[in-house]
Protein backbone atom coordinates (compact mmCIF):
# COMPACT_ATOMS: atom_id res chain seq x y z
CA UNK A 1 0.00 0.00 0.00
CA UNK A 2 2.83 2.63 1.11
CA UNK A 3 4.72 2.59 -2.32
CA UNK A 4 1.47 3.61 -4.14
CA UNK A 5 0.40 6.35 -2.07
CA UNK A 6 2.99 9.09 -1.19
CA UNK A 7 2.40 11.20 2.26
CA UNK A 8 4.65 14.54 0.26
CA UNK A 9 2.57 14.28 -2.36
CA UNK A 10 -0.85 14.08 -1.02
CA UNK A 11 0.68 17.11 0.97
CA UNK A 12 1.45 19.15 -1.56
CA UNK A 13 -2.12 18.19 -2.82
CA UNK A 14 -3.72 20.02 -0.18
CA UNK A 15 -1.44 22.92 -0.68
CA UNK A 16 -2.10 23.16 -4.61
CA UNK A 17 -5.80 23.03 -4.41
CA UNK A 18 -5.61 25.83 -1.89
CA UNK A 19 -3.37 28.08 -4.02
CA UNK A 20 -5.81 27.52 -6.20
CA UNK A 21 -9.12 28.30 -5.50
CA UNK A 22 -7.05 31.61 -3.70
CA UNK A 23 -6.07 32.10 -6.97
CA UNK A 24 -9.69 32.22 -8.43
CA UNK A 25 -10.85 34.35 -5.81
CA UNK A 26 -7.77 36.88 -6.28
CA UNK A 27 -8.72 36.81 -10.28
CA UNK A 28 -12.41 37.04 -10.11
CA UNK A 29 -12.97 39.68 -7.14
CA UNK A 30 -16.51 40.60 -8.15
CA UNK A 31 -17.98 36.67 -7.84
CA UNK A 32 -19.54 36.70 -4.58
CA UNK A 33 -21.89 33.54 -4.94
CA UNK A 34 -19.65 30.86 -2.70
CA UNK A 35 -22.92 28.17 -2.78
CA UNK A 36 -24.14 28.52 -6.52
CA UNK A 37 -21.02 29.88 -8.29
CA UNK A 38 -24.26 31.78 -10.25
CA UNK A 39 -21.41 34.64 -10.67
CA UNK A 40 -18.10 33.01 -11.41
CA UNK A 41 -17.24 32.49 -15.09
CA UNK A 42 -18.38 29.41 -16.85
CA UNK A 43 -14.30 28.99 -17.70
CA UNK A 44 -11.10 30.96 -17.27
CA UNK A 45 -7.80 30.85 -16.32
CA UNK A 46 -5.51 31.10 -13.46
CA UNK A 47 -1.68 31.54 -12.42
CA UNK A 48 -0.13 29.03 -10.14
CA UNK A 49 4.11 28.84 -9.51
CA UNK A 50 4.34 29.57 -13.41
CA UNK A 51 1.78 26.94 -14.61
CA UNK A 52 -1.40 28.00 -16.06
CA UNK A 53 -4.65 26.10 -14.64
CA UNK A 54 -7.97 26.42 -17.15
CA UNK A 55 -10.81 25.66 -15.10
CA UNK A 56 -14.99 25.37 -15.76
CA UNK A 57 -17.56 25.41 -13.52
CA UNK A 58 -19.95 22.69 -12.75
CA UNK A 59 -22.77 22.68 -10.44
CA UNK A 60 -21.79 23.35 -7.11
CA UNK A 61 -17.85 23.03 -7.94
CA UNK A 62 -14.78 24.03 -10.32
CA UNK A 63 -12.79 21.69 -11.78
CA UNK A 64 -9.03 22.85 -12.41
CA UNK A 65 -7.24 21.45 -14.96
CA UNK A 66 -3.45 21.36 -16.01
CA UNK A 67 -2.53 19.66 -20.06
CA UNK A 68 1.16 19.58 -19.89
CA UNK A 69 3.07 17.58 -22.92
CA UNK A 70 2.70 14.51 -20.91
CA UNK A 71 -0.03 14.36 -18.33
CA UNK A 72 -2.83 15.92 -17.53
CA UNK A 73 -3.66 17.08 -13.91
CA UNK A 74 -6.77 17.58 -12.65
CA UNK A 75 -8.15 19.30 -9.31
CA UNK A 76 -11.95 18.87 -8.96
CA UNK A 77 -13.03 20.84 -6.30
CA UNK A 78 -16.40 19.29 -6.34
CA UNK A 79 -18.02 21.20 -3.16
CA UNK A 80 -16.98 23.33 -0.44
CA UNK A 81 -15.18 25.66 -2.69
CA UNK A 82 -15.40 28.49 0.11
CA UNK A 83 -13.04 25.93 2.22
CA UNK A 84 -10.12 25.29 0.20
CA UNK A 85 -8.30 24.00 3.25
CA UNK A 86 -10.81 20.69 2.89
CA UNK A 87 -9.76 17.33 0.79
CA UNK A 88 -11.75 14.71 0.18
CA UNK A 89 -10.50 11.26 -1.70
CA UNK A 90 -12.79 11.87 -4.43
CA UNK A 91 -10.49 15.17 -5.27
CA UNK A 92 -7.45 12.79 -4.41
CA UNK A 93 -8.76 9.81 -6.66
CA UNK A 94 -8.89 12.26 -9.46
CA UNK A 95 -5.72 13.82 -9.38
CA UNK A 96 -3.61 10.93 -8.45
CA UNK A 97 -6.08 8.17 -10.24
CA UNK A 98 -6.47 5.80 -7.45
CA UNK A 99 -8.78 3.65 -8.01
CA UNK A 100 -9.03 1.70 -4.79
CA UNK A 101 -10.63 4.47 -1.80
CA UNK A 102 -10.54 2.11 0.65
CA UNK A 103 -6.42 1.64 0.89
CA UNK A 104 -6.30 5.76 0.52
CA UNK A 105 -8.52 5.95 3.11
CA UNK A 106 -6.61 3.89 5.47
CA UNK A 107 -3.29 5.64 4.41
CA UNK A 108 -5.04 9.32 5.12
CA UNK A 109 -6.07 7.91 8.41
CA UNK A 110 -2.62 7.00 9.19
CA UNK A 111 -1.57 10.57 8.11
CA UNK A 112 -4.59 11.38 11.16
CA UNK A 113 -3.10 9.13 13.64
CA UNK A 114 0.81 10.57 12.71
CA UNK A 115 -0.53 13.96 13.11
CA UNK A 116 -0.27 15.05 9.42
CA UNK A 117 -4.20 15.57 8.80
CA UNK A 118 -7.19 16.08 10.85
CA UNK A 119 -10.47 13.99 10.15
CA UNK A 120 -13.31 16.16 9.57
CA UNK A 121 -15.76 13.45 8.67
CA UNK A 122 -15.91 10.51 6.49
CA UNK A 123 -14.45 11.30 3.56
CA UNK A 124 -12.99 14.62 4.16
CA UNK A 125 -9.71 15.90 5.99
CA UNK A 126 -7.52 19.12 6.69
CA UNK A 127 -3.71 19.97 6.45
CA UNK A 128 -3.06 20.21 10.32
CA UNK A 129 0.12 21.90 10.03
CA UNK A 130 1.06 23.99 6.88
CA UNK A 131 5.12 22.78 6.05
CA UNK A 132 7.61 25.37 6.18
Amino acid sequence: MNNVFDKDEIIRFFLLQNELVKALFKAYPMAKDIEWLLDFPKNGCVNINGDVWNFSKHGKGIRFFLEGSHVVKVVDVHNNINRPELVDTWRLSQYFSFDDESQLKAFLNNMVISGELEKISDKLYRLKKIPA
